[in-house]
């Protein structure tokens, strides 16, 4: 008796492919179809775990890792702006800062600036005339 001979494999498309043309999946196999759908739910999966991560760190912009509504620690902010930890924790309990307190009720310890407000405060400061006095 012979070996049977083993079956060909079966090329199966790639997304490129199916998404310019899903009438391949009409000439695959069904072991072929299922396969495509299978890597195309892990590949959900995947892309589900990226928003997920993104939005909790408060990405929301398309490819864009430092948007607007990222929060800074204080110590970011030292080395954006050039200003001493000390000046900054200053002007935050001053209130000429916006921080969002995140620590223990009104502590300024573990406080967070959003992007967006730090770059509106640098504007305003650039725009405004130096304070003598």
């Amino acid at each position: 008796m012979k070996a049977p001979i083993p079956p060909a494999p079966i090329s199966v498309p790639g997304l490129p492919e199916v998404l310019a043309n899903s009438a391949l999946l009409e000439h695959l196999s069904l072991d072929a179809v299922l396969d495509v759908r299978r890597k195309i739910a892990h590949l959900a999966a995947d892309l589900d775990a990226v928003i997920f991560r993104r939005m909790a760190r408060g990405v929301a912009h398309h490819g864009d890792t430092t948007t607007d509504d990222t929060y800074l620690t204080m110590a970011e902010v030292v080395k954006r702006t050039g200003l001493s930890s000390s000046h900054l924790y200053e002007l935050a309990r001053a209130g000429d800062l916006p921080v969002r307190r995140m620590g223990k009720r009104g502590s300024l310890r573990g406080c967070r600036l959003l992007l967006s407000d730090l770059k509106v405060w640098e504007e305003s400061k650039r725009q405004a005339p130096p304070e003598y006095g």
